[in-house]
């Protein structure tokens, strides 16, 4: 429930802050998206399970992860649909200690 309450604008595209469902529909729309087959079925699993979030990690060349962002632990409902700009991830890679 949530996440329906929270108004997002995740990327800074839409004219204003909408519901996660809302702000999904109308990016997918601006960016040409159009959901196959499968991606309908997870949409529909989804929506009756927990909302799975996203995450994206750094590893080093020897598999140790360096860096971490998850979908929504900085900001709760209102990171939904966030993720690290290019710059940040950037600055990441350059603090990394050298082979």
């Amino acid at each position: 429930k949530a996440i329906e309450q929270t108004k997002i604008n995740p990327t800074g595209e839409l004219s204003e802050p909408m519901s996660a469902i809302a702000a999904s529909a109308a990016l997918d729309k601006l960016h040409g998206f159009k959901p196959t087959a499968v991606d309908r079925r997870d949409q529909e699993k989804q929506a009756h399970q927990s909302v799975q979030l996203l995450g994206q990690f750094l590893l080093d060349r020897q598999g140790i992860v360096r860096w971490a962002s998850i979908e929504c632990a900085a900001e709760g409902p209102a990171g939904f649909g966030k993720f690290p700009a290019d710059e940040q991830l950037l600055d990441v890679v350059s603090k990394l200690p050298k082979p």
